[in-house]
């Protein structure tokens, strides 16, 4: 008998450890690791929340029960760890045919308008794309703008590594114009070149509205999980509220901190 009791003591102990190495399994599947790059207003690590669509998606991960790790790396990085499947996802992405080929793309979030940014004193009208073909252009390497843009092999484009030396170049008269998001121009100009906020202008009308994704490598076998995970969370926190107030609350600090009105033609 007292050799059954022991029997039945180290069955129970047993089923204890290997329910918690499950449970803890479980937990260690539940961790993931996003990248994001400091694109402010949008994702910052100089805000308290990181941003809105920093903040946006990390409550939609932990809606869905996941310990979520963000890291801050430099975009064309980003991108190189991402083909290679050596990260669960990353933000915020512009949609592109393009880069559909190596990543599942979330359901949409908001975004902003992307505008072309001029010197104030340069007599630029944009119309369409064949107008723009005798100015040298702007754009941050690596980044999507538009597919005309994009494609357009005939335009003279002028690649940087960020939005901030953009700027610099078009205040020096070294571009002509930039392709920029409207916000992330009220942002750098007014954080960093207050002194030449009265030099510079954005063209009417903006080139187009473009929404933010999250991307998940094809090359991970968990990527359609969390992609799927993704979109019930997002759903969810529309539905509930949570999506409005991280948007309002980013735009009513956005209209306080950032809004320019003088740089608008």
């Amino acid at each position: 008998m007292k050799y059954f009791f022991k029997q039945i003591k180290w069955l129970i102990l047993g089923i204890i450890i290997t329910h918690s190495m499950v449970y803890a399994q479980g937990l260690s599947c539940r961790k993931i690791t996003l990248l994001t790059l400091n694109w402010p207003p949008y994702v910052g690590q100089e805000f308290p929340d990181k941003g809105g669509i920093y903040l946006l998606v990390k409550k939609v991960f932990e809606k869905m029960g996941y310990l979520v790790r963000i890291e801050f790396k430099p975009w064309n990085r980003i991108i190189a760890i991402a083909r290679k499947g050596k990260v669960d996802a990353f933000f915020p992405v512009y949609y592109s045919k393009e880069r559909r080929k190596y990543f599942y793309m979330s359901n949409p979030m908001f975004g902003g308008p992307i505008v072309f940014l001029t010197r104030r004193e340069y007599p630029l009208i944009y119309w369409n794309i064949q107008a723009l073909k005798p100015y040298r252009i702007g754009l941050v390497k690596g980044y999507v703008n538009t597919e005309d843009i994009d494609h357009a092999n005939f335009l003279k484009k002028d690649f940087a590594p960020n939005d901030l030396i953009n700027i610099k170049k078009l205040i020096k008269g070294r571009v002509d114009l930039i392709v920029i998001d409207k916000y992330v121009a009220y942002y750098l100009t007014k954080k960093y070149l207050a002194n030449h906020i009265s030099k510079l202008k954005i063209l009417s009308p903006s080139i187009e509205y473009k929404n933010f994704y999250v991307c998940f490598p094809k090359k991970r076998k968990n990527s359609k999980k969390l992609l799927k995970d993704f979109n019930t969370g997002l759903s969810e926190l529309k539905k509930d509220g949570t999506i409005d107030m991280i948007y309002n609350d980013w735009k009513e600090t956005l209209s306080k901190d950032v809004l320019i009105e003088n740089i608008n033609n």
